[in-house]
């Protein structure tokens, strides 16, 4: 998928949501905090690890029924990984500024306990130059030539904890699968891959 594909997808996703809007529901506020097992997927194939990174982000919910929630965000993202130098370790960050949007299905097995699964995309923009502690190194020259737009697709599940009769205590956990090359390199292909691991409060 290249970019232009990318973008037209986009403008026709937020093209419908004006329509799903208008679409009487009921609608929450929710704000969250959490992890990012960030990494790339790398090719030629390269050594690398996870990076604990944070996110911070807060969404607004469409419910529509019992079971369908549309759920678009804005969020702050780290994200990265961790490779090796001989025997260094370097970071390799990246930091966004992302709209995940996502539908979810909530499945109620107990009075304040919900389960739910949900599916959707993120689309992000850089927020400056990869961090980067070895400047003439091959990743770090790449890290100098980002992207400005990143884009991925998201899928994962939950559980929602009722507090009351309008607020709900969350635990998330999501994987982002990143189509788009986060920087121009001559030497290496670098996309987005990340667990997100996530706390929130809606009401």
């Amino acid at each position: 998928m290249n970019l232009s594909q990318i973008r037209k997808s986009l403008l026709g996703t937020f093209a419908v949501l004006p329509l799903l809007f208008s679409t009487p529901a009921s609608a929450e506020w929710g704000a969250y905090l959490g992890f990012n097992l960030a990494n790339m997927d790398i090719v030629p194939s390269t050594r690398s690890e996870n990076k604990t990174s944070l996110i911070l982000g807060a969404h607004y919910g469409f419910e529509f029924g019992e079971v369908w929630t549309l759920e678009p965000g804005l969020q702050y993202a780290q994200r990265g990984f961790t490779y090796y130098l001989g025997t260094s370790a370097i970071d390799f960050s990246v930091a966004y500024i992302e709209v995940p949007v996502v539908m979810k299905a909530r499945f109620t097995t107990k009075k304040d306990i919900t389960w739910v699964l949900l599916g959707g995309f993120d689309v992000g923009v850089a927020t400056g130059n990869a961090s980067c502690a070895i400047t003439s190194d091959d990743f770090c020259i790449a890290g100098r030539n980002l992207n400005t737009f990143h884009f991925g697709l998201q899928a994962g599940g939950g559980l929602e904890i009722r507090v009351n009769s309008t607020e709900r205590l969350t635990v998330t956990l999501k994987y982002l699968y990143g189509l788009t090359e986060v920087a121009h390199s001559s030497a290496y292909e670098l996309r987005n891959r990340g667990i997100e691991i996530l706390l929130g409060y809606e009401f």
